[in-house]
């Protein structure tokens, strides 16, 4: 099984019940120390991060695979080239890297939409640049592996596995708090 590090938090207060806020400068340098000396060498981050791809390119993560995702493309943008090699230049300088080591479209509906064939014309523009690695992609003779459809049938299955890991982690929470009020007393 592979781990990767998720950094939405070094970047945002994000999380339904993050009652922390956002990961300080400190924590994120010995989150990413421990993440390294445990051999978890992928790092899950996103341009919609806030300063997430900031707090981790002053960590000096050349050492890691990183895979950011890509917004969805404003519909009033005319050239979606220019506007996807944009956010790849600031993203690989806010992180410090030359190259990704995957890159995620944050919505799909950005391949599907009036701009698609030009986000994917784009992205093959980036690839061939070697801005995006995709080697294992190449060498993998399995590459159906890689594929993920959303169907409607998909998204409410991944909406049911993710209500019952809410429920457990709020039913978690809650024996939490019971412990500690007892401990309190």
């Amino acid at each position: 099984m592979k781990l990767a590090l998720g950094t939405a938090q070094f970047g945002s207060s994000y999380g339904i019940v993050n009652q922390f806020g956002m990961v300080n400068f400190q924590n994120v340098k010995e989150i990413i120390e421990l993440a390294r000396e445990k051999k978890i060498d992928l790092i899950d981050t996103a341009m919609a991060y806030g300063d997430s791809e900031k707090a981790i390119g002053k960590n000096n993560v050349f050492d890691f695979k990183v895979i950011t995702k890509l917004p969805p493309v404003p519909e009033n943008i005319e050239d979606v080239k220019s506007w996807v090699e944009n956010k790849i230049n600031l993203s690989l300088s806010n992180l410090g890297l030359s190259n990704l080591h995957g890159l995620l479209i944050h919505n799909s509906e950005s391949l599907t939409g009036n701009s698609g064939k030009e986000l994917i014309n784009s992205l093959n523009i980036i690839k061939s640049k070697g801005l995006v690695k995709i080697n294992n992609f190449k060498k993998n003779p399995n590459k159906i592996s890689y594929l993920y459809i959303l169907t409607p049938k998909g998204i409410a299955a991944k909406t049911e596995l993710t209500i019952m890991f809410m429920k457990r982690k709020m039913a978690e929470y809650d024996e939490l708090k019971k412990e500690i009020s007892k401990m309190n007393k």
